[in-house]
């Protein structure tokens, strides 16, 4: 292990609330019937809660969030995202920034929603507090539910103007999704009519024509928050090789790991540059990491498995362990490393591999 301690940096991603309402079928949140394995391109079925998750649909503890937040020592930036669900979704979502405020004076906050939920009160909070709310709105009145399944319009708009209206600095995100490309100049307009501060493009997390198609065919199916799936998982055997096929398929076309946790400005006093905080309570290097466990494909889910059998219980969370201690762990210090090894596929590991493998491009344009 290194002998350098190390410590967490000024950037801090927090995933607040693990509850959405939208239904937004490439998220993490929603596994096709059957699985995601075994989920044929072009093939239209119904999508479920994904029932890996132990803690889909809860909020961090208001209480524990005031203990955990000040465990940090050097925040200036402060993300509320939303990698499992929407942080307007969080009832205390005003008394999270106040403490995230309180203890960390100066810091800047910024908060990722779909703008269909919350109240409308807390973003007039919320303004009033200078806090960034980034919306992500991928397409206007007639297209945004293509994607964003269950985003009310008029909720949204009512939300926008609210925050707003009340001097809020907004950012308007968009998804570059083909079925809403036509629409982009007209959505950059109504930014400007509406006060966004920003209007940011963003490339899509998967840049797959059958994703893009997949999303355009579901788009009317109905959001159901109540039902969850657990497929029946292939052999060992079956998911070893499968895991194999695709890290092989990577590595044949030149790929190597040049994972961005282990780029920042001082590797010495910061591991990345914006670690990962989940709703219950633990850290990871990045907000893809910290969906492995719980992956759509049953194969990244056994090689986590398969490579943290060795873990004490708990070793990543803010409940048993400081972030230093964390951060210091063998597991980051020495497990998480090897594992960018692609001479070894057996090894390599498949989030690094797909996020950070030097033949995703759009990795580098969107982090």
């Amino acid at each position: 292990m290194n002998d350098q301690v190390m410590s967490p940096g000024p950037w801090l991603q927090v995933e607040i609330s693990a509850a959405c309402q939208a239904g937004c079928i490439d998220c993490v949140r929603w596994v096709p019937q059957g699985g995601m394995q075994n989920w044929q391109p072009g093939t239209i079925v119904p999508h479920h809660l994904n029932g890996h998750v132990p803690h889909i649909n809860t909020f961090y503890d208001i209480e524990h969030w005031n203990h955990h937040i000040k465990m940090f020592r050097t925040l200036k930036h402060v993300n509320l995202c939303g990698n499992m669900g929407d942080p307007m979704t969080h009832p205390n979502i005003v008394q999270v920034c106040e403490s995230t405020q309180l203890h960390h004076p100066g810091v800047a906050i910024s908060i990722n929603t779909n703008g269909g939920i919350g109240s409308v009160h807390h973003y007039r909070q919320l303004a009033s507090m200078g806090v960034t709310v980034i919306f992500g709105i991928d397409g206007l009145k007639d297209t945004n539910h293509i994607y964003r399944r269950a985003v009310n319009w008029t909720r949204l708009q009512e939300r926008v103007l609210a925050f707003i209206g009340s001097g809020g600095r907004a950012h308007w995100q968009w998804i570059d999704f083909p079925h809403t490309q036509h629409q982009l100049e007209q959505a950059r307009l109504l930014s400007e009519e509406l006060g966004f501060e920003k209007f940011v493009v963003q490339s899509r997390w998967s840049p797959e024509s059958e994703i893009d198609q997949a999303i355009v065919d579901h788009h009317t199916q109905a959001v159901d928050l109540k039902t969850k799936h657990t497929e029946v998982e292939p052999t060992r055997e079956e998911m070893e090789q499968q895991h194999l096929d695709y890290i092989g398929h990577m590595i044949d076309s030149g790929t190597k790991i040049y994972p961005q946790c282990a780029n920042t400005d001082n590797n010495l006093s910061s591991y990345h540059p914006e670690i990962n905080l989940t709703a219950d309570g633990r850290l990871w290097p990045c907000c893809f990491m910290s969906d492995i466990e719980y992956h759509k494909l049953s194969h990244v889910r056994h090689w986590w498995k398969k490579h943290t059998k060795g873990m004490p219980a708990n070793w990543n969370s803010l409940y048993h362990h400081t972030p230093d201690q964390i951060i210091n762990s063998e597991w980051w210090q020495n497990v998480l490393p090897s594992s960018w090894d692609t001479s070894n596929p057996v090894n390599t590991n498949p989030i690094c591999m797909s996020v950070c493998g030097a033949c995703n491009e759009s990795t580098f344009a969107r982090r």
